[in-house]
């Protein structure tokens, strides 16, 4: 029995040990429950950490990205605007080559119009001129062989007429030449058939009159007359 009894004292001991170590067991938890929430804290932490600094990166990223792409436009934009403006600046320099050429056409065909009013004038006026230079070395010719006759006064006058004509066309005739040697041909025949018939016309002795000198005179000059006409239309064909 005190074996029993000793046991049984014995078993109260036990019991309280048991109790102490599901005491020890009951705190654990709490302290469990402590680091887990601490870990949990910092987990937090390093989320919100990694975040924000994902949120920098990221926001780093789209203030690049949104600057190399305004920049890629400014300079896109600026392309385009100079391109523009080049094809404003070509057109313009276009359109001014093509009013200077326009100018410079209307121009020439202005001076080939004049130049060809010019020579036809010359050729008309040198025409008369010759026809009355051919028509006076006749007349005075035959002057010259019935010059002891009394000329009438009609014939006087309609040859003074011609005299005074041949004398008008040839001073047009020079006006047109300008500086061309023609001009001095005309003068030439202008005063000498002047000085040949004039006498004639008051009865008075003059010199002989070398018909086939005259008519060599004028042929010279129909074919100078000729050759400056050529020189002339080649200008007008070339438009200078």
């Amino acid at each position: 029995m005190n074996e029993k009894n000793e046991q049984m004292i014995l078993l109260p001991w036990i019991m309280p040990q048991q109790q102490s170590t599901q005491t020890i067991i009951l705190q654990q938890p709490a302290k469990t429950h402590m680091e887990l929430n601490a870990s949990t804290d910092k987990t937090a932490i390093s989320s919100f950490a990694l975040s924000v600094v994902v949120a920098l990166i990221l926001g780093g990223l789209a203030t690049w990205l949104a600057y190399w792409y305004g920049k890629k436009s400014f300079d896109l934009t600026k392309q385009s605007f100079d391109a523009v403006i080049a094809q404003i600046k070509s057109a313009e320099k276009i359109m001014l080559e093509s009013n200077h050429a326009l100018i410079r056409s209307q121009e020439r065909v202005k001076q080939m119009e004049l130049l060809n009013e010019k020579n036809n004038a010359i050729r008309l006026l040198g025409a008369e001129f010759i026809l009355s230079c051919e028509n006076l070395i006749y007349e005075a010719k035959s002057l010259q062989l019935n010059l002891g006759e009394k000329l009438p006064d009609d014939y006087v006058l309609e040859l003074t007429l011609k005299r005074d004509s041949m004398e008008n066309i040839g001073t047009r005739l020079e006006l047109y030449l300008g500086n061309s040697h023609l001009r001095a041909n005309v003068l030439l025949f202008k005063s000498e058939l002047i000085r040949i018939i004039t006498p004639s016309l008051r009865s008075e002795i003059i010199t002989d009159i070398d018909l086939d000198y005259w008519k060599e005179e004028i042929r010279q000059f129909k074919h100078e007359l000729f050759e400056y006409f050529e020189n002339e239309f080649g200008r007008i064909m070339q438009g200078e």
